[in-house]
C-alpha cells in the first residue's frame, strides 16, 4: 500500500511567474514566444497597437527578461517593464 506524506510536512517552493512587456511587432513576438514555449498576452492600447507580455516563471525580474530576450534572438524588439504577477 503506497502511503502520502501529510502534506503539512512537505515543503514546496515556489517560483514567481513575471510579467515582461516586450515592443515591437506583435505578431512576431507573439510566434517567437510560442516557438520558445513561452505564454505570451496581448492587449490593445490606447493608441490603437496591441501590446504583448511575456508570462513567465523565473527566479527574478533579471532573469525573466533575459529568457525572454534568449527566446527573442538578434531581432528588434524592446524589452519594456518587467513585474511579478500579483
Amino acid at each position: 500500500m503506497r502511503t502520502v506524506p501529510d502534506s503539512s510536512r512537505v515543503r514546496v517552493g515556489l517560483v514567481p511567474y513575471f510579467l515582461v512587456e516586450i515592443r515591437g511587432d506583435s505578431h512576431r513576438v507573439m510566434g517567437l514566444l510560442a516557438k520558445a514555449g513561452m505564454q505570451a498576452l496581448s492587449d490593445p492600447s490606447p493608441a490603437g497597437r496591441w501590446r504583448v507580455s511575456a508570462r513567465l516563471a523565473a527566479d527574478d525580474a533579471a532573469h525573466a527578461a533575459d529568457r525572454v530576450g534568449s527566446a527573442l534572438g538578434d531581432e528588434q524588439f524592446t524589452i519594456g517593464d518587467v513585474r511579478a504577477e500579483d
